[in-house]
């Protein structure tokens, strides 16, 4: 799977509905989503990399998991120096559920940190005053 593949978000086919298993199983990618953030978490961004490449986010069980996996996944290009990667993801994850984007402590912090960190382009200035960012 390339970076492209992790960034393909298609929420228009998902419906509210959610189905009930006798197995009481996690449903499908809930699992992986976690590991992408428990890597990061662990000061291991490759490994982050390798979790993210490793799911699909059609998988995942709602579109709010899926941002949640995509801005993972730009803390993760974040810590490896992979600026443009990092907002082209928060962009991705902002097209899916935009309200969990702009809510989220942690997505408000790293667009924060990427205002001051270095250049800024138009995009990510967007994207700091739709998430209340910039005052």
């Amino acid at each position: 799977m390339t970076d492209i593949d992790v960034l393909r978000c298609s929420p228009t086919r998902w419906s509210c509905r959610t189905r009930h298993s006798v197995s009481h199983r996690p449903p499908p990618g809930r699992k992986f989503d976690h590991k992408i953030s428990a890597k990061n978490h662990a000061g291991d961004p490759l490994a982050a990399l390798a979790a993210a490449h490793s799911i699909s986010l059609k998988a995942l069980p709602s579109i709010e998991r899926r941002s949640r996996a995509l801005s993972d996944i730009a803390v993760t290009y974040d810590r490896l120096g992979r600026r443009t990667d990092c907002v082209r993801t928060i962009l991705a994850a902002e097209q899916c559920a935009p309200q969990e984007t702009h809510a989220r402590p942690a997505t408000k912090a790293l667009i924060s940190s990427l205002l001051v960190s270095g250049p800024t382009t138009m995009e990510l200035r967007g994207l700091a005053a739709r998430s209340g960012v910039l005052a």
